[in-house]
């Protein structure tokens, strides 16, 4: 030996040894757990992500359709009546031949929806589609129509130094497509005027 030997250095007590390997442990559990939170995250943002293609893609088909018919009444007023929605996971769908438009959309929506691209955590994971109603039911072309929400404010305006006042005579439609995820606790909402 080169004569660096000394007597009194004994090497790691076995105490000092489990220290350390404790210390090491504890920071691969912390480093194990940051991991796990990163990959979570990233999936949250993934299906946000998804969420607002998917709600923007469901407004624009609406938009486009409208007007489309199902037994002589419009896209928008069958949704008005009874709005689209997911209310369970399921990861299961059957597709069948359409013969109209607004069933057509209604079925691609239901297999996008339900067919694993956006991830479903509980049942609270509800994707909805609602269309809002607003006329002015007291001046109205059609007196048998009835609607939901009652608009029977009078709006005034300037015109040339003179006030003038407008009804809202024509209903005006309103859509919400609304997505909840992760479990209910993150929401999705667009708001947009059909016609």
């Amino acid at each position: 030996m080169l004569g660096i030997y000394n007597k009194n250095s004994r090497g790691l007590t076995l105490l000092e040894a489990l220290i350390s390997t404790l210390l090491v442990g504890i920071g691969f559990v912390a480093i194990f757990q940051m991991v796990q939170y990163s990959i979570t995250s990233i999936d949250v943002s993934s299906d946000r992500n998804k969420g607002n293609y998917l709600v923007n893609m469901v407004a624009e088909d609406m938009l486009a359709n409208k007007r489309a018919e199902k037994d002589n009444v419009e896209f928008v007023d069958i949704l008005k009546d009874s709005e689209w929605s997911i209310t369970k996971c399921v990861n299961e769908f059957t597709e069948e031949v359409k013969n109209n438009t607004p069933d057509n959309k209604i079925q691609t929506w239901n297999r996008i929806f339900n067919h694993g691209i956006t991830k479903c955590r509980s049942d609270e994971d509800v994707k909805r589609l609602r269309i809002i109603e607003i006329c002015n039911s007291t001046i109205s072309a059609d007196k048998t129509k009835v609607c939901k929400y009652k608009n029977n404010e009078e709006y005034t305006y300037i015109e040339n130094g003179n006030n003038k006042s407008v009804w809202i005579y024509d209903p005006m439609y309103f859509g919400k497509m609304e997505i909840n995820f992760n479990k209910g606790k993150k929401t999705r909402n667009l708001y947009f005027q059909i016609k």
